[in-house]
This record gives C-alpha cells, structure tokens and sequence, in this order.
C-alpha cells in the first residue's frame, strides 16, 4: 500500500479544507497519514484513506512530558514509514520576521524526506536574502508547482519548479437553479496582514463599504448571503458586526468544517459573487458565474492575470472608492470567465505526483 505524509493548513478554512479533499480523492488506493486534530478527525472521516493522527492524543502528551524532542521524534517516525512527503496549500512561503528559522524548517523536510509541494504561490517577502534562501530550499526538493505565473518565474531556474493554475479551478460545483442571490464572502483585514502591518489599515473602510454594497442590494430586490471561509481567521466576527447593521433577511452560511458541499451549493446557486476570499473568486467562476474580485493580496491580481481576466475589481487600498454601480457591472454585463481550459491544467499540479505513485507498488 502507497503511503503519503501530508502537510496542509488544517484550521478550518474552505480553500485548504477543499485541497485536503482533493488529493485524497484524487488517490484512492494510497493511505495519507496527517497530524492534526480531533476536530480534523471528524470533519473528514468520510475520507477513508485519510489517516488524521490527533496532536493533543494521550501519546503524544506522554511524549512531551517525558521526552524532549519526543513529539518531533514520533512525526519523523510516522514519515519515516511514508513514501513520500506531500505539502499542498497556497500562502505557505509568507516572508515573516522569524523566516531564518521557517527556511530551516523547509531545509530539513527538502534533506531528509522526497518532498513534493502543490499549489502553492511565493510570498509576500520583503529581503532578497529570504528569496535566496528559499530558492537553495527549492533546489533539494523533489518537485514544486506553483499556482501563479509570478512565482513560477522567480524560480524558474530551478530544474524543479512548475506552474499549474490554482487546484480548485478543477472543483465541481453541481448545477442548480440559479436564484437572485448577491454570495459576498469577507476576510478580517486584522488577520490577514500576511508579513506586514498594512492590510488593517482599511479594516473600518472595508467593513463599511461591503455594508453600504449589502443594504443597495437589498434595496434592489437582491436577496444577500453573507459567508466566513475561515472563522479561525477572524471572517465570522466580521460577518457578525456586518450582519448586524444590515437587513435582517440577509442569510448568513459560515463554513465550520463539515459543510463543504452546503457552501458549495449555495455560491452554485447565486446569481453574482462578491468576492475577497482568493477562493470564492474562482469557486464563482467554476460555477460559471460573473464575479467582482476584492483584491487584497497579490495571489489575487497575479492570479486574474494570469487567466486573463478583464473585468471589474477593486484594490482593498482603494475601497472607498468603490461604488455600488461599479460593484454591479460585471453582474450586469454578464461578464463571465471561460475556464475550460484552466480547469483541465490545474490537474498538472498532480503530475510528478501521479508519476512517482504510479511506479511504487
């Protein structure tokens, strides 16, 4: 039997939670071994070749009590009996000010383990020096797909290094019958400062300005769902003080883990998303939906430009400036992504993957 350490972000976040599903889908017959949670545990026990091993378990405690290094000693025992090392996820090479420290981190895994990393994009980073060491990091592993063409081409050097659009513009989203719904989805600017200290400069602006969206909406006969992707990141208390200054008809669906498909579902189902999570945006457009991006990160605009994308969208730095009728044209032109061909690329990610599976036994 195929065996598969995974590494992933497992704090309940739909875009991450959705990569976890894809890859072990994608593998039936080969076992993924991941350290998580008891909550991880439940939220994907449908998964049967999904192997969570919970961190706060009695063994693991015991360790910690009597062993320094014990914790550490057990992972590298549960990899040890592994294939290979897989680590899928988007924002994972951040430039943080500890960053001597995470390129350790990724140096020891690319030395010791074959490890293949999916999906993911480079940075933000500041210092040319954490470029450079990670690009050394890169060098050892045995394979890196990056989702965006910007990423790709600071590492093309790299024997190593490929470009695939994002994993999820693969993701089904069953048809329905479309309803006259507005799906806003929110971040919390406090939280996503992703390695500097800017983003919560436009806290109060954004939050007032996707209220003033909501109420027009209504006003015009839209009905509104207002959803959290990620609570552990702060979007449910945004959710909430938004919620709480519009209309009480206005529906609320936060992801909490175990409703992936109700989510799903119900972007399937509206008329026009208002995005600012990376992956509403394009879960919006595998249902083939018009959509109105919220940029505030750089995956984000690297990513629309990427599939050429040539609607409307607005800059979180500028988001006072958005109005109500300019958030609407996409909607109003109909103005919708042909994915068809992003959809069959983003499988690429999987390539070297699919290879090295296919000749173990």
């Amino acid at each position: 039997m195929k065996k598969i350490f995974l590494y992933a972000y497992d704090k309940i976040n739909l875009g991450d939670d959705l990569f976890i599903e894809t890859i072990v889908k994608r593998y039936p017959t080969t076992v993924f071994y991941m350290i998580s949670d008891k909550t991880n545990k439940t939220n994907f026990r449908e998964l049967k070749n999904l192997h969570i091993i919970d961190r706060d378990c009695v063994v693991f405690k015991y360790l910690k009590k009597i062993w320094q290094g014990g914790y550490s000693r057990y992972e590298s025992h549960i990899k040890n009996k592994c294939d290979v090392l897989v680590y899928i996820g988007g924002s994972i090479f951040i430039e943080y000010p500890s960053w001597p420290n995470i390129v350790n981190w990724w140096n020891y895994q690319a030395t010791n383990y074959q490890l293949y990393i999916i999906g993911a994009n480079f940075g933000p980073f500041q210092s040319i020096e954490y470029c450079t060491a990670m690009k050394k990091v890169f060098m050892n592993l045995e394979d890196i797909c990056f989702r965006d063409k910007y990423s790709f081409q600071l590492f093309q050097d790299c024997s190593n290094a490929r470009y695939a659009p994002d994993i999820l513009f693969n993701q089904k989203v069953p048809k329905s019958k479309k309803t006259n719904t507005i799906f806003f989805s929110i971040i919390n600017c406090e939280y996503k400062d992703e390695g500097n200290n800017t983003l919560s400069l436009y806290s109060q602006d954004y939050e007032n300005t996707i209220i003033s969206l909501i109420q027009q909406y209504v006003i015009d006969g839209y009905n509104v769902t207002l959803s959290s992707f990620c609570k552990t990141e702060g979007d449910e208390e945004v959710v909430n003080r938004i919620a709480q200054q519009c209309p009480k008809n206005i529906k609320i669906l936060n992801y909490n883990g175990k409703n992936r498909k109700e989510l799903i579902y119900e972007i399937g189902k509206s008329c026009y998303i208002v995005g600012t999570r990376f992956h509403a945006i394009i879960l919006g457009m595998c249902a083939n939906l018009p959509v109105f991006p919220i940029i505030y990160s750089n995956k984000t605009k690297n990513m629309l430009e990427d599939i050429g994308f040539d609607g409307d969208y607005v800059y979180i730095k500028d988001i006072t400036k958005l109005s109500y009728e300019f958030s609407k044209q996409n909607l109003d032109q109909n103005y919708i992504v042909d994915i068809h061909k992003y959809r069959e690329k983003s499988n690429d990610h999987f390539k070297k993957l699919d290879e090295v599976l296919s000749w173990l036994k």
